[in-house]
């Protein structure tokens, strides 16, 4: 059997009844207690711990106090269930906040990378459009060129035919001789320019060309168009014409060329 007797402090203590009449000390004040020789009755709810006691005779045994119900540790237990229930909602609170955060975190860096790839791709597109843009300059350049080219191939050969036309054709201040188509010959004057025109065809005509007035250097600086709008010359006949001295603009004419218009 077991024996149950309480210290002076209060604590409840339980051992064995072989052990009965022997001195212990109490484990929790530390005073020294007789264990009496008969049990005394407990409740069946009373907590028993197991520790060493001294003996009279210096044995050590072992003992069982015992913990009797206290409703401020039961107080106190729910006063720690509820802080632990707290900090646990807060926990998770906090969890829920920063989960959120991240999401919004997340969320913007997903934005930002789409930005990123959007603008990568205009520019690759911006990249395509210059290159675009520079083969197309390319290209005119490469037109002009070669317009420029056939420009100065036709400032050549117009330039040797009006030196050609310089050389056959000298500009006299009086009447020149041309005797061409129907053209006899023309005069120059400051004021105006006398043609005299004659068909020596079967039928008759109207006359049109181009009378080129040469400068010194080989260049063009005048022409006259003469195109007959009167009624026409018939088979036989001369008439003469007159137009207005045009105005020279690249000095005074040395030479001259006539181009029959068909």
């Amino acid at each position: 059997m077991v024996i149950h007797f309480a210290c002076q402090c209060g604590r409840q203590l339980s051992i064995d009844e072989s052990k009965a009449g022997r001195r212990a000390r109490c484990p929790a004040c530390g005073a020294e207690l007789r264990i009496p020789n008969s049990p005394a009755s407990v409740s069946s709810e009373t907590l028993s711990l197991d520790r060493t006691v001294e003996h009279q005779d210096g044995a050590a045994d072992r003992f069982v106090p015992t913990a009797i119900r206290t409703p401020g540790l039961l107080l106190y237990l729910g006063v720690l269930s509820a802080a632990a229930i707290f900090w646990g909602t807060l926990a998770t609170w906090r969890l829920q906040i920063r989960a959120r955060q991240l999401q919004i975190r997340a969320r913007q860096l997903d934005e930002a990378v789409q930005r990123a790839v959007a603008a990568e791709r205009e520019a690759a597109l911006a990249q395509e459009r210059t290159r675009d843009a520079l083969r197309e300059q390319a290209e005119i350049e490469k037109r002009a060129e070669r317009r420029l080219e056939s420009a100065r191939m036709e400032v050549v050969k117009l330039k040797a035919r009006e030196e050609k036309l310089h050389a056959n054709h000298k500009l006299n201040e009086g009447d020149n001789i041309v005797r061409q188509e129907y053209l006899e010959s023309f005069s120059l004057n400051e004021r105006e320019i006398r043609f005299v025109l004659s068909n020596k065809a079967s039928d008759p005509l109207k006359p049109k060309f181009d009378l080129l007035l040469i400068n010194n250097s080989g260049f063009v600086t005048a022409t006259v168009r003469i195109n007959w709008r009167d009624d026409a010359i018939k088979p036989g006949e001369t008439r003469v014409a007159f137009e207005t001295t045009p105005v020279f603009t690249s000095g005074a004419p040395v030479a001259y060329a006539i181009r029959f218009v068909r």
